[in-house]
């Protein structure tokens, strides 16, 4: 069996900017959006192939990032 990162996922501050960038900016698709009631998530990655970025956003948040940096960090076994 093969393992392998499905997926990452960090916290930003302003969610709308960071999918613009890595859509418009890097040419990645939007794979999907989930809406919780304290969180707002972006995956951002290629549909066919390879890894995918969460990004994610507490509601409400207008200051700095709290917690900061990756969140969580799924992985693949095949």
């Amino acid at each position: 069996m093969a393992t392998s990162i499905g997926s990452i996922a960090i916290w930003v501050s302003d969610l709308e900017r960071s999918t613009a960038f890595y859509r418009d900016g890097l040419g990645l698709d939007v794979i999907t959006t989930i809406e919780t009631e304290e969180i707002r998530e972006v995956i951002v990655g290629r549909r066919d192939t390879g890894s995918q970025l969460m990004l994610a956003h507490r509601k409400g948040e207008t200051t700095g990032v709290e917690p900061s940096g990756i969140w969580k960090v799924y992985l693949s076994r095949r």
